[in-house]
Parts: C-alpha cells; sequence; structure tokens
C-alpha cells in the first residue's frame, strides 16, 4: 500500500544485499592495505631520524676526543718553566713588574705536588747504616753516585777532611739517606740541635728511634737532610773565598740608579747559609733541583730585616714558601722572604733599610726555622751573594 504513497515513489524498494557485502568487503580490504602502508612509512621514518641524530651525536663526540688530545699533546710540549726565568707581563707605561702576578706566582708555584711532598716529609726513615769497601780509583763523587747519595753525606758521615782522604780499598760508612753524623756536646738539647742545624727535633728523634727527647753527652746523632755549610766546603775543597770588587760610590742619584746594583743590601738576618743559589739535593725527594734562592739559618722568631729601602708589594701565603713577602726596590729589582712565623708589615707600606718586617718561621715546605731569601732583576733570579754586603757575611 505504501508503493502509492508519492513520499516513498522514488525509494528504490531493491535491496541489493549481495552488491553492499561485496562492496564493503573489499572497501576493509582497501582499509587494510592503506594501514599496512602506513605502518611501512611510520617505521621507515623513524629509522632515518635514529640515522640522522646518531650522526650528529657521533660527530660532536669525535670533535670533543680532538680537541681533548690537542690540549694534552699542547701541555705536554710546552711546560712551564720555573726554575729562572719568569714568565711575568710588565706594565708598558712605566716598565715595571706587574707584582700582582708575581705574588700569584708564587702562591701558585709547585702547588701541584705541595700536597704529595708534604706527606712525604712527614714520614721519617730510621737511620740504618752499612759499612762498604771503596773500589778501585773510585772517587768521591763515583762512591755517592753508587749508593744515591750526596757527596756532602759520604763527607760528614765519614768525618773525611779534604778529598785525598778517600782510598782504594777503605771501608766507608754508608747510611740509607742524605745527613750528617755529630757527636751530642755538654748542654746540648734536642732543641739546640734542632736550631742548630735547621732540622725539625721530631724529625731527628724518629730518625734516630729515640725513645724521648732526652739525649746524652757523647752519643752519636744522625741528623736527616742537613748538608755542607759554605765555610766547611771551603775548607774541605781547601777554597780560598773570592774577594769582592770595589764598588764605586757616586753621590749622584741619576749615576746611582744607572750603576751596577752589586753589593748594596744587608743581610736581612745573620746567619750560617744552609744552602746556597744553584743545583742541590731536594732536602725532601732527594732529586737534584734548583734552589732559587739563599736559606739561611736562623732562631726562631728572630727579626727579619728590610735590606734596602723600597715599598711592601705583597704579603701571603703559599703552600712552598709559607708566609711569605716581596719588596719592590729601585732599578726593577724585587725581594722575597719566605717561611716567615710572623708578618710585621702591610702592602703599600714604604720602608728604610733595617725595618722590622717580619719574623723566621718554618712555615711552609720547610725542614726546620730558616728564611728563605730571593732577589730577582727585571724579571729573572739572581744570586743573593752578588746584592748582599761582604762586610756583613752571615756568621
Amino acid at each position: 500500500m505504501y508503493k502509492n504513497n508519492n513520499v516513498y515513489s522514488n525509494i528504490c524498494w531493491e535491496y541489493p544485499l549481495q552488491t553492499k557485502f561485496t562492496t564493503k568487503r573489499n572497501g576493509s580490504k582497501r582499509h587494510k592495505k592503506n594501514n599496512f602502508n602506513s605502518h611501512s612509512n611510520v617505521k621507515k621514518s623513524t629509522v632515518s631520524a635514529y640515522a640522522y641524530y646518531g650522526a650528529i651525536i657521533l660527530f660532536f663526540a669525535g670533535l670533543l676526543f680532538f680537541i681533548t688530545i690537542s690540549i694534552s699533546k699542547a701541555a705536554i710540549a710546552e711546560p712551564r718553566d720555573t726554575s729562572d726565568n719568569f714568565a711575568i707581563p710588565y706594565d708598558t707605561d712605566s716598565n715595571n713588574l706587574l707584582l700582582e702576578d708575581l705574588a700569584t706566582l708564587y702562591k701558585s708555584e709547585k702547588k701541584d705536588n705541595a700536597d704529595k711532598e708534604n706527606l712525604e716529609a712527614k714520614i721519617t726513615r730510621p737511620i740504618v747504616f752499612t759499612k762498604q769497601r771503596v773500589l778501585n780509583n773510585e772517587s768521591l763523587k763515583k762512591l755517592a753516585s753508587r749508593y744515591k747519595l750526596t757527596e756532602d753525606t759520604i763527607i760528614l758521615v765519614n768525618g773525611l777532611k779534604r778529598p785525598s782522604d778517600l782510598k782504594t780499598g777503605d771501608i766507608v760508612t754508608i747510611p740509607n739517606q742524605d745527613g750528617r753524623l755529630i757527636q751530642v756536646k755538654a748542654n746540648d738539647s734536642i732543641y739546640k740541635i734542632s736550631e742548630r742545624y735547621g732540622v725539625s727535633w721530631k724529625k731527628i728523634v724518629d730518625c734516630n728511634n729515640l725513645s724521648d727527647i732526652n739525649i746524652k753527652t757523647g752519643m752519636k746523632l744522625f741528623i736527616p737532610d742537613s748538608g755542607m755549610t759554605k765555610y766547611e766546603r771551603e775548607k774541605f775543597y781547601q777554597i780560598k773565598p773570592k774577594q769582592a770588587a770595589p764598588v764605586v760610590q757616586n753621590t749622584s742619584n741619576a749615576a746611582r740608579k744607572n750603576t751596577v746594583t752589586s753589593n748594596i743590601f744587608s743581610w736581612p738576618i745573620k746567619g750560617a747559609i744552609t744552602s746556597s743559589y744553584g743545583q742541590r739535593s731536594d732536602p725532601f725527594t732527594g732529586v737534584k733541583d734548583f734552589h732559587t734562592g739563599l736559606d739561611i739559618r736562623g732562631a726562631m722568631n728572630t727579626s727579619v730585616k728590610a735590606p734596602y729601602d723600597g715599598t711592601v708589594a705583597f704579603t701571603g701565603w703559599s703552600n712552598v714558601y709559607g708566609n711569605f713577602i716581596l719588596i719592590k726596590h729601585e732599578n726593577n729589582i724585587v725581594t722575597m722572604y719566605g717561611h716567615l712565623n710572623e708578618i710585621n708589615v702591610k702592602k703599600g707600606e714604604n720602608i728604610k733599610r733595617g725595618s722590622i718586617i717580619g719574623a723566621v718561621g718554618t712555615t711552609g715546605r720547610s725542614t726546620g726555622p730558616h728564611l728563605h731569601f730571593e732577589v730577582l732583576k727585571n724579571n729573572k733570579r739572581e744570586n743573593p751573594l752578588s746584592f748582599l754586603m761582604e762586610k756583613e757575611s752571615a756568621t
């Protein structure tokens, strides 16, 4: 009855079941095929992205490795030389040392090895002696080299008076470390001996395996790290002291500033020189090293005096030099005072010859109370003896 109704007259009442079913099935297959292609494309895109970012990471890793190797080679190829010349810049306007840079250099010098050396310094080996025979035509130098000791040690331990005392076939005493053998005198104490030779009393006690600090007259003690004084060396090798060249006096200030500045400094303290300027065996490691100044023996808290007029350029602390002072003088000369127990001046203070600037101590890398004194002229370390007055030489 609905077929005659005009509203539904245009509807096709034939339901094409087979046709619709076929179309849906085919469409489903096409949909599955499209999904498969879509997943394949995603996988290909992901692989491409991984490869791209992987290549970038490898590139930057290789670049970082190359830079690291280059820096390492440069550091090995050009080590910093601190033995003599300093790389301290000059102020081009006034041609003066940039003293802040000098102070920084003193503070940082040998800093990398300071902790290790300080640790080694605390370890004292007990002294052990052996008897050895001098080989055929063996010199003092060869004998010392054979047992890895200094010539001073062979001389001082065996009480040699001159080089000819060492002869082939002689039996000599060989210690297991550098130092000297002494006999305790009347009224000697461990503290007096410590100050006399500039060696820590604790080190003397440990080295000689003493049960306490009480020592008796006549007993023998080994003093580790003690070398010959300048006087002892000159006497043993029969070296005559060099006569100082006369200094021409000139009252003109202009002429005075242009003359050679030798023998113009008074001694900062009076005492024996325990270690001179130049090559020596390091008292801590035993390795040959360049000593950049003078070590002058002095009792604890002995006053240190300015050797010449100048201006305090820096006061501070260093792992190597302990409390130290830098003083700037005329003619681009700088003096340095190390291992101080006290500092009595301030940066920028003008001082006169003879003014007290500090007190002797054993701070920093030190074996006992003494003053480490250095002189620099035109940015280069010089032998301090060339600047000190001969008439006031250490006694």
